[in-house]
């Protein structure tokens, strides 16, 4: 889990910018099959697996009959969201090429969708 977070962190910091994204030649190469970056896709990925993880630990703890046991677990996956929130925030959206643009918006979409349930 927190391997996820640092790993995101760590790719995002390798494709928040249309010169990191063409990393390793001409970048022709580097695009994906539909367009997005293959490192914006892994971190995008990334971004998306924690909150598939943070979402079922919310859900069990929301349904735990003593979820005073998982305050430490809690804890940690807090200052994930906030450690994941803030990488995402600090993409420069105007440097995305369109198809980058495109998938954050659809990982986005998802994510929106899965932490709906929990309000």
């Amino acid at each position: 889990m927190g391997e996820e977070v640092d790993q995101f962190g760590r790719e995002l910091d390798g494709s928040s910018s249309s010169d990191a994204a063409k990393q390793g030649g001409d970048g022709a190469d580097q695009a994906s099959v539909d367009g997005v970056t293959p490192e914006f896709k892994e971190a995008m990925d990334s971004y998306g697996a924690f909150f598939d993880e943070y979402v079922a630990f919310m859900k069990e703890y929301r349904e735990s009959g003593n979820p005073a046991s998982m305050m430490a677990e809690y804890g940690t996956y807090m200052q994930q969201y906030a450690e994941t929130m803030s990488a995402i925030s600090e993409i420069d959206k105007d440097t995305l090429s369109e198809a980058d643009a495109l998938y954050l918006a659809e990982v986005s979409g998802r994510i929106a969708t899965k932490t709906a349930g929990l309000l």
